[in-house]
């Protein structure tokens, strides 16, 4: 018998992550999702889950990891990259940015209360603000009806079968330098036609963000408390770092955590998108267009040449070779060297008469897959 399953019954439970590693915060959620979706667990209202994380770009299930957010800044500060299973935009988390999950049936589940419940909340920690609940069901804040308001939360759900949640980041006090760095493309001339995120100006709540989730805990207790009278109080559960599993099915929850840490998830779940390879090497533009083309799952299918200036028939058969040699390789950061190296020395071999412009290409390969 699973651990999990000797937990006691609660009306409701509030959940709060001690762990600061976004793949295990997310694991646990999709997994506390999928013991509510098998299981039904009938008389139970709305779980609360309350987490923060590391500095980390978290994109949603149906975007291009490097459309979304600047590839290179996190391989330079060491920070995550995750993707979650529901799906909207990409967000930068970090300790001061709190994360809220509804947990629920698929029937009960309503975006619109869940955010006017934080609406109502936090505006007892600004009275004198103004808060409201925006078309996205993300939370805008201003500092009276003259101003304008910036979003201090966004949002996304996921619907199964019989359970479903609802979840949102809240901006505390986060580095917003950090955040806008981050979040830009690591490609300029990436086309994909992948999710792509909504920008919008943000603004922190510029409350501490232990304060704000006891504010929270307090509010959702006294909320059920009015709403289901004579009902018990929620379960508070504070989970450590490596307890998870004794919470949610453990099995499921270790495929699930290296589920989401693997390149194949983060990276691999990427949508198709082209490349113009003169941002890597400006000086390829005077032969033409070139253009990498890579499938679903971030594959390369081909290089192409259009718009040729060349007309000598060997450059458009190097184009075509170089293309064969790449083709079904994995956009991972370096993965290109050896391939890029085995063909250079066996084509500029035998054309040294055109070893500069080849060069031009390679290198332009290069450089992207530094880049990855």
């Amino acid at each position: 018998m699973c651990v999990h399953s000797a937990m006691p019954r609660a009306f409701s439970r509030i959940f709060l992550l001690q762990s600061r590693d976004i793949f295990r915060n997310l694991a646990f959620e999709a997994c506390l999702h999928l013991d509510r979706e098998k299981t039904r667990q009938a008389g139970r209202t709305t779980d609360l889950l309350l987490w923060r994380s590391n500095p980390c770009v978290v994109i949603g299930r149906f975007q291009s990891s490097w459309k979304e957010c600047c590839v290179e800044l996190l391989h330079e500060n060491g920070w995550s990259l995750a993707r979650r299973q529901s799906g909207g935009g990409a967000v930068y988390h970090d300790t001061n940015n709190l994360n809220i999950s509804f947990m629920t049936s698929r029937q009960e589940l309503d975006r619109q209360k869940c955010m006017e419940f934080l609406q109502d909340t936090l505006q007892t920690l600004h009275p004198t603000k103004l808060f409201h609940v925006g078309e996205r069901y993300d939370l805008w804040l201003a500092d009276n009806e003259n101003s304008k308001p910036s979003k201090i939360s966004g949002s996304s759900s996921r619907l199964g079968s019989n359970a479903a949640y609802h979840h949102c980041t809240l901006l505390c006090n986060s580095n917003l330098s950090n955040l806008s760095a981050v979040l830009s493309s690591t490609f300029k001339t990436l086309q994909t036609k992948a999710t792509a995120s909504v920008r919008s100006p943000v603004v922190n709540l510029d409350v501490d963000v232990e304060k704000v989730q006891e504010v929270i805990v307090e509010s959702w207790i006294a909320c059920l408390a009015h709403k289901h009278e004579g009902s018990p109080e929620p379960l508070i559960i504070r989970i450590s770092e490596g307890c998870e599993q004794e919470h949610v099915d453990a099995a499921r929850f270790t495929r699930t955590l290296s589920e989401f840490q693997s390149w194949s998830w983060i990276n691999g779940a990427s949508p198709a998108f082209q490349l113009d390879l003169s941002e890597f090497e400006p000086k390829l533009s005077r032969f033409g267009l070139f253009r990498l083309d890579c499938g679903r799952g971030g594959v390369v299918q081909s290089v192409s040449l259009s718009e040729q200036t060349v007309e000598d028939g060997r450059f458009q058969g190097y184009v075509n070779a170089l293309s064969t040699a790449l083709a079904g390789m994995e956009c991972r950061r370096y993965a290109w060297y050896g391939p890029l190296d085995q063909f250079c020395a066996q084509w500029l071999y035998q054309h040294a008469e055109w070893r500069n412009e080849y060069e031009l290409l390679v290198n332009s390969l290069r450089r992207l897959s530094d880049r990855f």
